[in-house]
């Protein structure tokens, strides 16, 4: 799962340069460690989807708040 943590880390590095991903706890609130509004958080979720081939519906978003809820969303859904 750390590789999935690291494809997020990156993907918010990506999205908001001025960022260190590796300073965010994996289990803080993404957008509030980052300083990541909403249209950011989808881009976030775009650029992970590229990585991964996994997209996450929009009515999955709020469950979706930590480095480890999305690791974990990823991890249950890759090759499904």
């Amino acid at each position: 799962m750390s590789d999935l943590r690291q494809t997020i880390r990156d993907a918010i590095s990506r999205v908001a340069p001025d960022v260190d991903p590796s300073s965010i706890p994996n289990d803080a609130e993404i957008r509030e460690e980052a300083g990541l509004d909403s249209m950011d958080l989808l881009s976030v979720l775009a650029e992970v989807a590229k990585a991964t081939g996994v997209e996450v519906p929009e009515a999955e978003y709020g469950s979706i708040t930590t480095i480890d809820d999305f690791a974990e969303y990823l991890r249950s859904h890759v090759g499904a």
